[in-house]
């Protein structure tokens, strides 16, 4: 094998292993969501029809600047090696007056020697609605990984 025939078989196959790390993380946002969802009791289908507007009751995103984008798995944002994930959760709140509630969890997922991570994006001291049910979530997701 020459010079050039290696050098290309190596470049290859570091391609094709960037390629599944990233692809194996999409899934893994993509399970997320789907676990995340049965977490809250609801299917991953499930939908919710806020102000006419038809929404997944749990919606995979990107959240920056304090605004969350659905996206696909393949349009999360990528940090470094880590994929930037958000769920959104979505519903209707009957009071005077029907009420949009829309609540965002964010976290990381990443890869380290064959292993994956979960990195909270959250601060688990406030104490906002349903922090308390991510942190419990969140330790799910981490001890199922």
């Amino acid at each position: 094998m020459s010079i050039y025939e290696n050098w290309k078989a190596k470049y290859t196959d570091g391609w094709k292993l960037e390629l599944q790390y990233w692809d194996d993380l999409e899934r893994l946002a993509q399970r997320s969501r789907k676990d995340f969802a049965a977490f809250v009791g609801v299917k991953p289908d499930d939908q919710v029809t806020i102000s006419d507007q038809t929404l997944p009751i749990v919606e995979l995103g990107s959240y920056t600047d304090n605004k969350f984008e659905p996206r696909s798995a393949k349009g999360l944002p990528r940090a470094g090696r880590e994929l930037e994930v958000a769920l959104r959760l979505n519903f209707l709140i009957e009071v005077d007056q029907p009420q949009k509630v829309q609540h965002v969890f964010t976290f990381a997922l990443t890869k380290d020697n064959g292993s994956f991570k979960a990195i909270d994006r959250v601060d688990f001291k406030s104490e906002q609605f349903l922090v308390p049910e991510f942190t419990n979530f969140f330790s799910h997701l981490t001890q199922s990984l």
